[in-house]
């Protein structure tokens, strides 16, 4: 009697499916739950642009207030530094014109840009926060 091929191949077919399942199902939660550690650098960009972008900061409804945008302008970088509780070094830029910190940073070691989009007159600005050791 000829024995049908038709029932390995379903098995093989299964196994298949499972072992695909398996390693799909590792995949998704490697890159659930895989997160990149932040540098120092990278923390306090952020950190930076989170308080630029809050009612201390310079915008209210997303949109530019330019008195405070004007005391973070007049403020010394140390003022600005103790005030955003930061270590390394930062400029603020907005529409790549200086607001604040510091302006050499051609030899900056780990070098962090974070950008944030804002409403200036009716029109989008970027602010640009630069921070590195």
């Amino acid at each position: 009697m000829k024995k049908s091929l038709s029932n390995k191949a379903q098995v093989w077919h299964y196994d298949f499916i499972a072992g695909f399942l398996l390693f799909s199902i590792a995949i998704a939660m490697f890159f659930t739950f895989y997160q990149p550690e932040k540098s120092d650098v990278e923390y306090e960009a952020l950190k930076i642009s989170n308080i630029l972008m809050t009612e201390e900061g310079i915008v209210n409804n997303h949109k530019l207030n330019n008195t405070k945008l004007q005391d973070i302008t007049n403020k010394n970088y140390n003022e600005l530094k103790a005030i955003f509780n930061v270590k390394n070094k930062f400029i603020i830029l907005l529409n790549e014109q200086y607001i604040n910190g510091l302006t050499d940073f051609n030899n900056a070691k780990n070098l962090a840009k974070i950008q944030r989009i804002i409403i200036n007159n009716k029109e989008p600005s970027r602010i640009e926060v630069y921070v590195w050791e």
